[in-house]
């Protein structure tokens, strides 16, 4: 699988828009990044779990989305920028979220309402289990994502992945990265529609 920056640029190379990117732990250029871009995210770089921080609590937490400051960061060591590599991404302002579980050339779409609450603005997650707030709902699919999610599959070596995606206020599509093992059953609803994608995809697979 991929890591987040090879699917950056698959994305890329496939015509997808990305946000603009830094992968880092050097201050200065931390610094530099957040002053070019903006508002500015970061996010883990590949542990997505780790322990409360000051806690000596064995359980794992999820780590989120954060927006980050130039002087969160200034007001950082060296030493303790140093030691936490992440990915740093320009916010993108959004509409909605899309998910789109995909399996080899089949795809399904649903809308999620991340801009229902301030909670989810920039990590709908933080939301989810708040009843009413972040809505998940079938959309339909232009063609283009279906060719896009089938050839990123393929590029990636996956049979399947979840896809997350931001739909900007004018209507552009931004990627975002695919989770070749994420949730999809709370998609799923009373339609089952994903349960079939994943029956047919594998029955495809086994008479191939």
């Amino acid at each position: 699988m991929p890591d987040k920056l090879t699917q950056l640029d698959i994305a890329r190379s496939l015509g997808f828009a990305v946000p603009d990117t830094l992968v880092s732990c050097d201050k200065a250029q931390i610094i530099a990044f957040i002053q070019a871009s903006g508002r500015t995210i970061v996010k883990p770089f590949s542990m997505s779990f780790a322990p409360a921080y000051g806690s000596d609590d064995a359980t794992l937490i999820s780590i989120m989305a954060n927006v980050v400051t130039v002087a969160e960061i200034s007001a950082a060591s060296d030493e303790q920028v140093a030691s936490f590599p992440a990915i740093y991404q320009a916010c993108i302002e959004k509409s909605h979220e899309l998910r789109v579980v995909g399996f080899g050339d089949a795809c399904l779409g649903f809308k999620i309402n991340s801009q229902a609450s301030p909670r989810s603005v920039i990590d709908w997650r933080r939301a989810e289990r708040l009843a009413g707030i972040v809505g998940r709902e079938p959309v339909p699919l232009p063609p283009e994502m279906q060719y896009f999610t089938s050839a990123f599959l393929r590029r990636s070596h996956l049979h399947s992945g979840v896809f997350d995606f931001a739909v900007t206020p004018n209507g552009k599509t931004v990627f975002f990265e695919c989770n070749p093992s994420g949730r999809w059953a709370d998609l799923d609803g009373r339609h089952g529609s994903v349960t079939r994608l994943f029956a047919d995809g594998f029955e495809s697979l086994l008479s191939s």
